[in-house]
Parts: C-alpha cells; sequence; structure tokens
C-alpha cells in the first residue's frame, strides 16, 4: 500500500464528489477546494473556503505486523461569520435569557460528515479498509473560521512473504 497512491485517490475522489459539491454550491455558492498537503505558515484565505487538506500522518509496518497502517489526516474547514440570538423568557424571571447560535458549527458538521462519506470511498484496493476514525473539532479559537480535523486509520492485512515495505 503507497501512501501516497492513497492521498492522490482521497483527493480526487473528494474534489470530484457531487455530494460534497452540491452542498458546497448551495451553502457557500462556490465548489470545494482540495490540498494535498497545507502550509500552515500561509494558510489558504478566506476566499478559498470551503476547504479540505488531506496530508500523512503516520505508516505502521513490520515482519512482527499482521498489518500495515496508514495514518492519513483530512482537514475540512469552511468560513461562516453569522450567528442568531433569540431571546428566550423564564417563568419567575423579569428579563429575559439568551441564546447565541453560530451558523458555522452545524454547518461545519454537515460539511464534515460529507467528506467522510467522500474519503470512505475512495477508490483504493479492495484489501485496504478504514480501521478508525478520530475526529476533532476548532469551532472557538479561529472564528470565523470552522475546522474538523479527521484522522483516518487505513490498514492492509499482511501475510509471510508479502512486501511490507512497499
Amino acid at each position: 500500500m503507497n501512501i501516497d497512491t492513497l492521498l492522490d485517490n482521497i483527493v480526487t475522489d473528494v474534489v470530484a464528489n457531487v455530494a460534497v459539491n452540491t452542498w458546497t454550491l448551495a451553502n457557500f455558492t462556490k465548489m470545494v477546494n482540495v490540498f494535498k498537503g497545507i502550509d500552515h505558515d500561509n494558510e489558504p484565505l478566506q476566499a478559498s473556503y470551503p476547504i479540505v487538506y488531506v496530508h500523512p500522518l503516520s505508516k505502521d509496518t513490520g515482519y512482527d505486523r499482521d498489518k500495515i497502517v496508514h495514518m492519513i489526516g483530512v482537514t475540512a474547514g469552511i468560513y461562516k461569520d453569522s450567528s442568531t440570538t433569540t431571546e428566550v423568557e423564564i417563568d419567575g424571571f423579569e428579563d429575559p435569557a439568551s441564546k447565541t447560535v453560530y451558523a458555522g458549527v452545524a454547518l461545519l458538521e454537515a460539511f464534515r460528515k460529507l467528506v467522510e462519506t467522500a474519503v470512505k470511498g475512495a477508490g483504493t484496493d479492495a484489501a485496504i479498509f478504514i480501521d478508525g476514525l478520530e475526529i476533532a473539532y476548532d469551532t472557538v479559537q479561529n472564528y470565523p473560521f470552522f475546522t474538523a480535523h479527521m484522522v483516518f486509520e487505513f490498514s492492509k492485512n499482511i501475510c509471510q512473504g508479502d512486501d511490507i515495505f512497499a
């Protein structure tokens, strides 16, 4: 299992995914921008969003293992600078409370799920499977940029005689 081929398959499948692009057009009036790798010192500008970037994290292989594991990072990001504040009347209190909902939070999760589905369907070798997925969100620190960082564990079972370092 070649990590670069795996990355290329993911990038190709996400950028061409009809559901992802239909959603980004409906919610942001533009198609998704997909990157293989990212320069954190020169991150994409607001006009580039919504974005997805795909990058390798690690590879675990060896003669004492029963599978080859590639950890692939996939980040889905949107830019949404809007919120809605609603007053909430509470019995027994003179003044209302208020709740504020930032649109980016719900939009990010919808976008992330579509990207996850596209990654799961990436055209890979039939023997490669997703063995795990970890998700972390950044919905506060970089407002109005909202990102979801997914780490996919792609695995391939190996047998004695396989070229495990390919």
